[in-house]
């Protein structure tokens, strides 16, 4: 199969992995949506070790991932995508210099089947506390005086600190979007 034009469609590379960044609620981190999914994760972003990768590596990079864009959420949404040489998306990629989709617990009030959540619910991660998370932040805020926290979980309006977590964003000037079921 031939990845670069898959289905007919010329297939540009993924520009969202340049500053997009997925964590859970233990601390671990992952280059995006589609790594997450198949499990490649960089380590945990509390490990001294792992930061110094994260920021002589990832943040000092100026190019994308130079992987094919692979239709994931963070591509739908953050990605540029160039077909017969016209720019599709890329909006938010190109306002905020990080995109951090920071999954704050993967605890929910619902079990949905068909929720992409429900398998991680079962894995007994546990939730971090406040200055953990304030910890975990700090690293990004370091590198990147503006970003985008996508705040989630599970129900993100679970968390015991959740408003603290997201004051903190705020705090500094950092945007927040918020995934809910809204039942809460």
């Amino acid at each position: 199969m031939n990845i670069d034009n898959l289905y007919g469609v010329p297939r540009s590379f993924c520009s969202a992995g340049k500053n997009y960044f997925t964590l859970i609620p233990d601390g671990t981190v992952s280059r995006c949506v589609a790594y997450h999914s198949l499990g490649v994760r960089i380590g945990n972003i509390l490990d001294p070790e792992v930061q110094e990768q994260i920021i002589k590596v990832f943040f000092n990079k100026n190019d994308s991932c130079s992987q094919p864009y692979c239709d994931s959420l963070c591509d739908g949404q953050y990605s540029v995508q160039i077909i017969d040489g016209v720019q599709y998306g890329g909006h938010w990629i190109q306002k905020y210099p990080c995109i951090l989709m920071a999954h704050i617990t993967f605890n929910c009030n619902y079990q949905c089947p068909y929720c992409s959540q429900q398998w991680w619910h079962h894995q007994g991660i546990k939730d971090l506390d406040i200055d953990k998370w304030k910890e975990i932040n700090q690293v990004f805020f370091s590198k990147f005086k503006k970003g985008l926290a996508i705040v989630l979980g599970g129900e993100a309006l679970i968390h015991k600190n959740f408003e603290e977590i997201c004051l903190n964003y705020l705090q500094n000037d950092w945007d927040i979007q918020l995934v809910t079921n809204f039942s809460i």
